[in-house]
């Protein structure tokens, strides 16, 4: 199964993997990679949508294969460059935290039945983490109007 190189892009409300959006559509228009040619993909995905409407995709598994239908399961796909979007200071920041909070995780599973001064500063870090995260997708505050 391919990731479709989208884990940790960004792209625009409304994408979907697809032949269209493949590196290797002139390719497949030629000799098809699957006999489901031209094909929109099952997509499986963690995004997370921003303000501005674009998605950030954490995680992607495209083209998985469903039982009886062999045809989904197209391992050449690759999103073309020009089907993603910049990523803005918000998303590489976001990507950052979310590393982060796959480290406190770890520890916090680590420190099972335990809590002490440092297991609490770690559950105060993931918040204080999560609050930020949900910041950045919510845009920045509005400046007050004197």
């Amino acid at each position: 199964m391919s990731s479709g190189g989208l884990t940790g892009k960004v792209v625009q409300f409304g994408f979907w993997p697809s032949c269209h959006n493949c590196t290797h559509f002139a390719e497949c228009a030629i000799a098809p990679a699957h006999p489901a040619y031209p094909h929109r993909w099952h997509w499986g995905k963690r995004i997370v949508p921003f303000a501005d409407g674009t998605r950030l995709i954490l995680e992607s598994w495209v083209g998985t294969i469903s039982i009886g239908q062999a045809h989904t399961g197209c391992y050449e796909y690759q999103v073309m460059p020009s089907a993603l979007c910049e990523p803005s200071p918000a998303h590489l920041r976001y990507l950052e935290l979310s590393r982060r909070d796959r480290q406190l995780e770890v520890a916090l599973d680590r420190a099972q039945g335990r809590y002490d001064e440092e297991v609490e500063a770690l559950y105060q870090e993931q918040f204080a983490l999560w609050d930020e995260m949900d910041a950045l997708t919510r845009g920045q505050p509005e400046e007050e109007v004197d």
